[in-house]
C-alpha cells in the first residue's frame, strides 16, 4: 500500500469518525438545502442594505411610529441578521489538521463550532447589527 493511498485512507477514517459525533442540531452546509436557501435570503438582505440604506438615510426622514413601512422592513433586515448570527453557531466548518500536507477535515463539534464562530466573525456580525438599536430612539423620544 503506497504512503499516499494510506494517508487517504486514514482521512477517510477520521472523517468517519467525526461524523458519528455529529449532533441533531449541527448543519452540514454541503448537505442542506435549507442553508442553501438562507444563503439566497442573507445575500438578499445584504444587497437591500447596501442598496437602499445610503438613499433611505440621506433622504428620508426617521420613523416616527412603529407602523412606518421603512422601520418595519428594516426591522425584518435586523431578524434576518439575528438569526443569521444564532445560527452560525450550529454550522460545520472546514478545518486544517495536517501542515505538511495540506487535509482539510469537517469540524462537527458543537463546542468547536460555537468557538470558531465566536473568536472569528461573532463580533463583527454583533458590531454592524448594534447601531440599528439606535433607530429605536425617535420612537421612545416621541413618547
Amino acid at each position: 500500500m503506497s504512503k499516499e493511498f494510506r494517508q487517504q485512507v486514514l482521512a477517510i477514517d477520521r472523517q468517519l469518525k467525526m461524523r458519528k459525533h455529529v449532533h441533531a442540531w449541527t448543519l452540514d452546509p454541503r448537505e442542506s438545502e435549507f442553508l442553501n436557501a438562507w444563503d439566497g435570503v442573507t445575500g438578499l438582505a445584504l444587497v437591500y442594505t447596501a442598496l437602499l440604506t445610503p438613499f433611505e438615510v440621506a433622504f428620508l426622514e426617521s420613523p416616527t411610529t412603529a407602523s412606518d413601512p421603512w422601520f418595519v422592513i428594516n426591522r425584518v433586515i435586523d431578524v434576518i441578521f439575528i438569526f443569521d448570527m444564532c445560527l452560525l453557531f450550529f454550522v460545520m466548518h472546514e478545518k486544517e489538521v495536517t501542515r505538511k500536507k495540506r487535509e482539510l477535515v469537517w469540524v462537527t463539534d458543537q463546542r468547536e463550532i460555537a468557538w470558531h464562530y465566536f473568536t472569528t466573525w461573532f463580533w463583527l456580525d454583533l458590531f454592524s447589527i448594534l447601531p440599528s438599536s439606535f433607530d429605536f430612539y425617535p420612537l421612545i423620544a416621541s413618547y
